[in-house]
């Protein structure tokens, strides 16, 4: 008897209840919720600790500002890689060699314009070369 009442109770969840249920089934769901529950903690630490902890500074929302935009445009590449079933862990190496490139060149005295056109031929070239591989 207790397991029919059971059944019955399930049975009788409304549909907006099921509807949540299905939805934290989803990886993407935990990844969200994850996410959200990290950044009230360190809203909630900023808040509490705002000398030792420097999450809401002016400066590091400016720095998130400036950096999360080119990670995004990245991961946007990589994302459109997996959509069509290719997992390319290049992207990453490749990115980060193009940034040590074009800071050696314009130490080495070359002028901007023309490091950021050898790094550019840089990337095009490891990113064709990966092309081709795969």
């Amino acid at each position: 008897m207790a397991n029919t009442v059971s059944d019955l109770e399930r049975s009788a969840l409304n549909p907006r209840a099921r509807r949540w249920r299905r939805l934290l089934r989803e990886p993407v769901a935990s990844i969200c919720l994850l996410f959200i529950a990290f950044q009230v903690i360190c809203i909630v630490g900023a808040l509490l600790a705002p000398e030792t902890f420097r999450y809401l500074t002016p400066q590091n929302v400016a720095l998130l500002q400036r950096a999360i935009p080119v990670i995004g445009i990245v991961a946007l590449g990589v994302g459109l890689l997996m959509i069509t079933g290719e997992y390319d862990l290049s992207v990453g190496s490749v990115y980060t060699l193009a940034g040590y490139s074009m800071a050696l060149a314009y130490t080495s005295g070359v002028p901007p314009v023309a490091a950021l056109l050898l790094t550019l031929f840089i990337g095009v070239l490891i990113g064709t070369l990966n092309g081709i591989v795969t």
